[in-house]
């Protein structure tokens, strides 16, 4: 019998996991491709790499140079002074296939103060009908403001929306699966996020590391997957497998 050295297995082993980071901020990292390069190595093979502001786009859009790479682009709550760039958006994903979806964006409690309610809402339903022309997806950031979220994606039948860093409860979650859409679990495992691990179907759930924000890198996506596979009975590589498969349907990957 011939026997297979460790590092052959552990290679067989990650090409079988096929894991896959639904949303980092590769720009941020001081040497990127160091970053892409140790989460390839680790099993990571899909990297979506988000934006947000003009800064933010034109970093993501840079890192779709690198294999296995893709982005996202939007305005965030946080640069809604830059809605004037909106158009821009829709010119650089007609431009380049790796722009897969439009985000970060949406609501942010944190904002209000210097962006009022309705004035976000309107950006964030001016990007949304940018992503239903398109058929693209998007990506939502709901900072404090699940509520009125859910409420505009439930106006938006003909979009797809990813919910960034969910922090919203496990009826809203189902509501929102019900409807068709993902629930992207971050690496800070609230309580509340394992019980919508628990009782959400994993058809519904991608996992991310919004790195290096939250996460230090999209390597971290492992320790999501392990505890998602413990809650759910799972083995670790059908759950990264099927997580991927979520993340490459929605996005048409």
């Amino acid at each position: 019998m011939v026997q297979l050295s460790k590092e052959i297995v552990k290679e067989t082993l990650l090409d079988k996991a096929e894991m896959s980071d639904a949303h980092c901020h590769l720009e941020l990292f001081k040497h990127p491709l160091e970053i892409i390069e140790k989460a390839r190595e680790e099993g990571v093979g899909i990297i979506i790499t988000a934006g947000g502001t003009v800064e933010g786009n034109m970093g993501a859009v840079e890192m779709t140079n690198y294999d296995g790479v893709f982005a996202t682009i939007g305005i965030d709550p946080s640069a809604i002074e830059d809605e004037d760039r909106i158009d821009d958006i829709e010119m650089q994903i007609r431009a380049n296939p790796k722009i897969i979806g439009i985000g970060e964006i949406g609501l942010d409690v944190k904002y209000l103060d210097k962006y009022n309610l309705e004035l976000q809402k309107g950006i964030f339903r001016r990007q949304i009908k940018i992503a239903e022309e398109l058929g693209i997806p998007v990506v939502v950031h709901a900072r404090g403001m699940m509520k009125h979220v859910v409420d505009i994606v439930r106006e938006s039948s003909g979009v797809r929306f990813m919910m960034h860093f969910f922090d919203g409860t496990l009826e809203e979650a189902q509501k929102l699966a019900g409807m068709g859409h993902l629930i992207s679990i971050p690496p800070r495992l609230t309580s509340n996020r394992k019980k919508i691990i628990k009782h959400l179907d994993i058809g519904n759930i991608v996992v991310e590391t919004d790195s290096p924000v939250a996460g230090h890198s999209p390597s971290d996506v492992k320790e999501t997957l392990e505890l998602i596979s413990k809650i759910k009975g799972i083995g670790f590589y059908d759950v990264a497998s099927m997580v991927t498969g979520n993340l490459k349907r929605f996005f048409y990957i």
